[in-house]
């Protein structure tokens, strides 16, 4: 008879095999998003709201055409999806990887594909820089868009 400690914790491959459920609800809950944007069209003004930065400021976030160029990607327009937000677009297929990579780290069977540790840090300069750049004179391609 083996005797286990109370209180020691479990084997972490035994305790993520049981949540994959958590990457796929995301997951559901980012096909959702895609549904929504192609059900009811950002293009519309005051259609799935403002930015309150931009309402705010008149300047555009980071993030300020992500619904337009999301509509974009999913109906294949990459030209267009860039027009409106060129960082989404970059960071869309980023996105899904990591969200492989965490159902396949959550399912136990495999390692992560997905190892970036420079990621967080490259992101923490990359989106301001964005976010500053296009609201410049010089940058004005890198704006959201007409609406």
């Amino acid at each position: 008879m083996t005797a286990t400690l109370r209180g020691a914790p479990p084997d972490p491959a035994t305790r993520r095999a049981g949540r994959p459920l958590r990457p796929a609800l995301v997951g559901a809950a980012a096909l959702g998003a895609c549904v929504l944007v192609n059900v009811v069209d950002p293009n519309e003004p005051g259609s799935l709201g403002t930015c309150p930065f931009l309402w705010a400021t008149g300047l555009d976030c980071p993030g300020c055409g992500t619904l337009r160029a999301l509509r974009a990607t999913t109906r294949g327009d990459l030209a267009l999806a860039a027009d409106h937000n060129l960082l989404t677009l970059l960071l869309l297929p980023l996105l899904v990887a990591a969200l492989v990579t965490w159902w396949r780290a959550e399912r136990g069977t495999r390692p992560g594909i997905l190892r970036l540790p420079w990621l967080a840090p490259a992101l923490a300069v990359v989106v301001p820089v964005f976010w500053v750049a296009r609201n410049l004179p010089w940058f004005a391609w890198l704006g959201a868009g007409a609406v």
